[in-house]
């Protein structure tokens, strides 16, 4: 159908050069005809614009389905509601586009007002995605295997950078005879420093790894009062900022 109306756009728009050419010479009647051609030709741009919203590949895939209502909570990345971001899918970027990050399957959740259900796209195709401020990076597996092949939430971005990987596993558990399920959070946490990635969890693992300007990031860390709670992200976070502004 694209196609069909991409040919009918090119043939007018020709036929309204051609006129264009001759409109010194054209009488009354010529430009009636040629106003005529140019509110059809806007008519069909507007299809081919409104197609297009829907008809490019990132708005196709397969029915997502959603976890049963008896989970206690979500697999979503930061919210269960979906959020506006954008895509770069097969080398385009797609901007405003409503989708979840299901951090349980590691997929994209697109929805669309004009599809009737949420859909998956295919993780190969993604270059990236940025969803509640956040960018997301594909990663290969390393030598190592430290690193394994997904999606990692690209924290900072330097010299060294931080990675986190997010994932939410299913729990469960009988209590007073009724069986629970919920999501746990099982976030993970890797430096990039000369080409090798590290697995950092706490003050001490990530001032191992830069300990080249150990004792500086010490002094910062007490000085700015930086804490490393239960999951470490915000003091991982500053601590490695600040090694790449010194």
């Amino acid at each position: 159908m694209l196609h069909h109306y991409k040919y009918l756009l090119l043939v007018l728009l020709l036929f309204l050069f051609g006129t264009s050419a001759k409109a010194q010479d054209a009488n009354k009647q010529t430009l009636t005809t040629q106003n005529s051609l140019q509110e059809s030709f806007d008519y069909l741009a507007k299809m081919y614009n409104d197609s297009m919203q829907t008809s490019p590949s990132i708005y196709k895939g397969d029915e997502y389905k959603f976890y049963a209502s008896k989970m206690l909570n979500h697999p979503f990345f930061y919210s269960e509601d979906s959020g506006l971001g954008n895509i770069s899918y097969d080398g385009i970027l797609y901007q405003d586009v409503q989708f979840y990050y299901d951090t349980h399957l590691q997929q994209i959740v697109v929805e669309h007002d004009k599809i009737s259900y949420p859909f998956t796209i295919e993780n190969n195709l993604i270059d990236y995605f940025v969803i509640f401020e956040h960018k997301y990076v594909p990663l290969e597996e390393d030598s190592s295997g430290l690193i394994s092949e997904g999606f990692y939430d690209l924290l900072v971005d330097g010299d060294v950078k931080l990675y986190a990987k997010r994932h939410k596993s299913i729990q469960k558990e009988i209590d007073d005879d009724q069986l629970k399920y919920w999501f746990d959070d099982e976030d993970k946490y890797y430096v990039l420093k000369d080409d090798e990635y590290h697995k950092v969890k706490s003050k001490g693992s990530v001032l191992k790894v830069l300990k080249d300007k150990k004792k500086v990031l010490k002094t910062n860390i007490k000085e700015r009062g930086i804490k490393f709670g239960k999951t470490a992200e915000s003091g991982l976070l500053l601590t490695v900022e600040y090694y790449n502004q010194i």
